[in-house]
């Protein structure tokens, strides 16, 4: 957790310049596209989500305590004019930045994050470690800017596809999720079989530690997930992989892979 907390300790420095999400992966000590995985297992939200929130803030806490100009508040948290910075500020605060300013009412901010929780090895967290070869998926994919936006789209997709049949069809034979970060939040489900109308997706082979739940919930799922990052991996001397993290559901459960080097 100390890198992390490092992580969390360098953004809160920088919420007034650029923060690149390279030089947080090289505090954090794992890969670019590793970090924003860990970090949304842990909190479920994502690092941009985070920052955004830190930043908006850090901007209330100015209008109430200094003297500058919105636009100038607005800048220096990053936003390029009045319009988007109280746009964002009224949808985080249900205020816009003048209200807020000459409001007597005080409004919750989002506060600093600190990682804690216990690192030692849970005798109940047991995973298998295979190697896989790379794997051609068939299925269907929903993309959004953000990780609540996706949650809602992963609802619609599941939707529809109970509605067609597939979902049925799929838990039958092996339903897999993979929920990934590329530019966008972006969620896979498929199965191995071919089909017309759905798309491919390889999921590349590699090393990954399997960790057996019986259970399809969830907020079950979000545990163990939380669980192997806080305890398991830092338990270990396996470090985080470069491969997809994924989900393979059944009829007693569901088995989660996690990339491991």
């Amino acid at each position: 957790m100390d890198k992390l907390n490092k992580v969390i300790n360098y953004i809160e420095r920088n919420l007034d310049r650029q923060i690149s999400l390279h030089h947080l992966a090289r505090i954090a000590g794992v890969s670019q596209d590793t970090l924003p995985r860990i970090f949304i297992f842990l909190t479920h939200m994502s690092m941009y989500d985070y920052i955004r929130k830190r930043r908006l803030s850090k901007a209330y806490e100015d209008l109430r305590n200094t003297r500058l100009r919105i636009i100038d508040v607005a800048l220096k948290y990053g936003y390029n004019s009045t319009a988007t910075f109280s746009r964002a500020f009224k949808k985080e605060f249900s205020l816009t930045p003048l209200q807020a300013r000459k409001s007597r009412k005080r409004i919750t901010i989002f506060p600093k994050l600190l990682f804690q929780g216990d690192t030692h090895p849970d005798s109940g967290l047991e995973a298998e470690i295979i190697n896989i070869p790379t794997t051609t998926l068939y299925g269907a994919m929903v993309v959004s800017d953000d990780y609540d936006g996706l949650l809602y789209k992963i609802r619609c997709l599941y939707n529809q596809l109970r509605a067609k049949g597939q979902y049925q069809n799929w838990d039958k034979i092996g339903r897999y999720g993979v929920y990934y970060t590329d530019k966008s939040h972006c969620y896979f489900a498929g199965t191995k079989h071919k089909d017309v109308g759905l798309m491919e997706f390889r999921l590349a082979g590699g090393r990954y530690a399997v960790f057996h739940l019986n259970s399809r919930q969830q907020k079950a799922i979000l545990k163990l997930e939380e669980r192997v990052y806080k305890q398991w991996l830092p338990a270990t001397n396996f470090m985080v992989g470069k491969g997809l993290n994924f989900e393979l559901y059944h009829s007693n459960g569901v088995d989660l892979y996690f990339s491991i080097r």
